[in-house]
Formats: C-alpha cells, structure tokens, sequence
C-alpha cells in the first residue's frame, strides 16, 4: 500500500490565522507546520490516495479567511496502486 503525502503553503488573512490553522489541523491526516504572523501557514498532509490529497485543498481553499491555498509537493511513498 502507498502513502500520498503534500505540503500546502496557505495564504490567510492574518488576523485570521489562529482560525484557519485550527480548521486546517482538524482535517484528517493534515497537520500545521508553521503559523506565520503574516498570515502564511505550511501544513502537510498524508492519506491513501490522490483523493484525500485533492480533498484537503479544497477543503483549504475554501475556509473562510483563506486568500490562496497552493501545493507545493506531491509525492508517493511506497508502491503506487498501479504496482
């Protein structure tokens, strides 16, 4: 079995980076990184398959505060589903 793992750079609001960080680490196989004052927050996140992985960014994209949401890496680790 594989793990899909990514890194996100998210770009918030900066009085809004408590919140959206606390939204972020609740999502399943996502954790924080970094808070920055600034209002930039690097998480990662790690799950069975593109899905989750592509779940989690929209997910990201579209709390509230949130300017931008981007991935940054996106990797498998451990065979792929293909072999």
């Amino acid at each position: 079995m594989s793990a899909h793992i990514s890194s996100f750079v998210i770009l918030c609001r900066p009085q809004q980076r408590h919140a959206v960080g606390a939204a972020v680490a609740k999502m399943p196989g996502v954790e924080i990184h970094h808070i920055a004052d600034n209002g930039k927050i690097v998480a990662l996140a790690e799950g069975g398959g593109a899905k989750h992985i592509g779940d989690a960014l929209a997910q990201m994209q579209s709390l509230p505060g949130v300017v931008a949401a981007n991935m940054v890496y996106y990797g498998v680790d451990g065979e792929d589903e293909n072999g």
